[in-house]
């Protein structure tokens, strides 16, 4: 008899086939991101600066028998982003979605962080977003198909948050 909610062995598998890459995706959201699509069978490219996307990649191999492989991928660098697509097309022949997560972000007062601090947070957090929309982009538009959801904080979206002296970093690059 049914209880209400789904069982998880019956529930469909709404991803199964489908290439997925993931920027982040060594901890936090894209960590997260990964695992749930991993159980809803996409097969996976996970990338991220920190060693932690390997184990991440075993996880979701090992939770669904996922095709997951794991990339060391720097968002701050465009042949970074072209490398991990350039893996989804050799081991997928093609990319169905692109999900970007790599963020980061700062805080203090404005007049007492350094120029280098607002940079890095704008080069990865936005900057980043666009070099891996921008490498995946033509292996979409080739099949005329894929998705691409990208992941900022809701920084952006608190007005008495994102105004703040203490956050402008990560506040200006979730509102931009």
């Amino acid at each position: 008899m049914p209880t209400g909610s789904a069982d998880r062995d019956e529930a469909p598998v709404r991803l199964k086939g489908q290439a997925v890459a993931v920027t982040g995706a060594g901890g936090g959201i894209g960590r997260a991101i990964a695992v749930a699509f991993a159980g809803e069978g996409a097969a996976l490219i996970l990338g991220d600066v920190d060693d932690a996307v390997e184990a991440v990649a075993n996880e979701a191999r090992a939770l669904s028998g996922a095709n997951a492989f794991a990339i060391r991928a720097d968002v701050t660098r465009s042949t970074d982003m072209v490398a991990m697509t350039e893996r989804a097309l050799r081991e997928f022949d093609r990319l169905d979605a692109l999900v970007t997560c790599a963020g980061l972000g700062t805080a203090g007062l404005l007049a007492e962080q350094d120029e280098s601090a607002w940079t890095r947070v704008v080069d990865v957090n936005l900057n980043g977003t666009y070099r891996a929309i921008r490498a995946a982009l033509p292996a979409m538009m080739t099949r005329r198909a894929g998705r691409i959801i990208t992941i900022s904080s809701v920084l952006g979206r608190m007005g008495g948050y994102s105004s703040s002296p203490r956050t402008p970093p990560p506040s200006t690059a979730s509102s931009a």
